[in-house]
């Protein structure tokens, strides 16, 4: 059996893409406050991209697991405050995953923002999205 992998996304081996991963290119479904729904238009994937301090010039990349619709709807709760807070919670957790020269990518964001404006900085509650859908 031969495992396919996405060449655009490669969201069969990561759920994040850290600063720097501007060559991804992907199609935007939704544009929020600072934040996006894309998908790649290889696989189809959907991913959450938010835009981070200094100057919006960080962008991070978290795969999103739930439907097109639902990232609408939980935005216009609040105008994408509760979603950037998850894209900040699952950039913390998952930002180890990524390769050396990724999370030196992080570091450098971690720098250039004074500890203040990088998600694996950030304070910020667990946000359970499902919840906010009911």
């Amino acid at each position: 059996m031969i495992d396919i992998c996405c060449t655009t996304c490669e969201s069969d081996k990561r759920s994040i893409w850290g600063p720097g991963s501007s060559q991804l290119e992907l199609n935007v479904l939704e544009a929020g406050n600072f934040i996006n729904l894309e998908q790649c238009p290889e696989c189809s994937t959907m991913w959450v991209h938010a835009f981070y301090e200094p100057h919006s010039s960080f962008s991070y990349f978290v795969k999103w697991k739930l439907l097109p619709n639902d990232f609408k709807k939980i935005h216009d709760i609040d105008s994408g405050k509760t979603l950037y807070n998850w894209h900040v919670s699952e950039a913390k957790r998952l930002w180890r995953t990524l390769s050396d020269q990724e999370q030196e990518a992080v570091e450098l964001h971690r720098k250039r923002a004074y500890g203040h404006y990088c998600p694996v900085d950030m304070k910020v509650d667990e946000v359970n999205l499902e919840e906010q859908l009911k």
